[in-house]
């Protein structure tokens, strides 16, 4: 007796309650974590830097009688920053919108991706900024044998690394060169994993023997800081339609310790600001909009863009370790983001 098949009676359809976008959460980019996000009315201008040494001299002097007292006085000078603008669009033509099943939807889906690829770019110009070698005023370097000077123990050799020692030494000496000591430790997830479960961190805590997985702020009190951030933002950069598509963390298997205030001050200094420029970014740090396409094309573009600049104001208040941990595969790739010529 003839029946029906399997194939007659359905036809598969996208399912409405389910799918699979990779969509990072916003918390994983630390992009505006670390330093002082401000928002400034022109894309370049200038940041003042008073002279650090004027005011701590040890200059004052007894007075006689009817005589002057000693003075002297401090320059200012200003280090510049400019907004660059990053941009990245996905076009959607009338036809494939319109025919489109649910539940799809292209304008979203196209909002979703092109502001996951400008946080990207964001994080990585950031760690290109600040998280590079060259930058911070004191710089060490992580080793897997006896370290010399400006070396360190990497952090995942728990017989032979100190890194509540190791991040001691640097709150000292960035002490003694400018009087604040940080208050932030920048990684990656590679980098807190091997911090978290260190066994002289671990050790600090009465009833060591149960704790299975120390949060950031029990961590952050065995070092004596505010505040430890974990970039946990991934990237490739294979081009398009090519394979393997390669994945690597956005920051790198370094360590960054720096001081900053709160928000951004006149009367307290910070390693860092990132300038973001309110008449681009019209006060949010990813501006989205839609250009309309006609004649003969009919389509939209869902485009995005952001005005900011990563921008060091005291490297005195930064310390750097490169390659604090040895497992290579958690490293990124080279901070190569530059700035095209002839761009603000």
């Amino acid at each position: 007796m003839p029946q029906p098949t399997l194939g007659q009676v359905h036809v598969d359809r996208w399912l409405t309650n389910v799918a699979s976008k990779f969509l990072l959460d916003p918390s994983v980019f630390v992009y505006d974590q670390v330093f002082p996000v401000v928002d400034v009315q022109n894309q370049s201008d200038l940041v003042m830097q008073y002279d650090r040494a004027a005011f701590f001299r040890d200059a004052a002097e007894p007075r006689a009688p009817g005589k002057q007292s000693q003075g002297s006085g401090f320059t200012v000078t200003g280090t510049q920053y400019s907004c660059m603008q990053w941009a990245y669009h996905m076009d959607v033509p009338d036809e494939v919108r319109d025919n489109a099943d649910s539940p799809l939807s292209l304008d979203e889906d196209a909002t979703d991706m092109v502001t996951q690829v400008l946080r990207i770019r964001m994080e990585r110009y950031w760690a290109a900024r600040y998280f590079a070698t060259g930058i911070w005023g004191t710089q060490y370097t992580g080793v897997a044998v006896a370290p010399g000077a400006l070396q360190v123990w990497q952090w995942d050799d728990y017989v032979n690394s100190t890194p509540i020692t190791d991040i001691r030494n640097w709150k000292l000496g960035m002490w003694m060169v400018s009087g604040f000591q940080p208050n932030k430790l920048a990684i990656n997830k590679c980098t807190w994993y091997m911090l978290r479960d260190h066994p002289t961190i671990v050790n600090r805590y009465i009833n060591a023997a149960a704790v299975t997985k120390l949060t950031k702020a029990q961590v952050a009190a065995v070092l004596g800081l505010d505040d430890i951030i974990v970039s946990e933002a991934v990237y490739h950069r294979t081009p398009e339609g090519a394979s393997p598509v390669v994945m690597r963390p956005a920051l790198g298997r370094h360590a960054l310790l720096v001081y900053t205030p709160p928000r951004a001050s006149l009367a307290r200094p910070s390693a860092g600001y990132t300038m973001q420029w309110t008449k681009g970014n019209k006060g949010q740090g990813i501006v989205m909009r839609r250009i309309r396409f006609v004649h003969g094309e009919d389509k939209d573009r869902l485009e995005g863009r952001f005005y900011r600049d990563c921008k060091v104001v005291e490297p005195v208040l930064g310390v750097h370790c490169t390659n604090v941990i040895s497992n290579a595969i958690c490293d990124s790739a080279s901070y190569d983001i530059t700035c095209p010529p002839g761009t603000v």
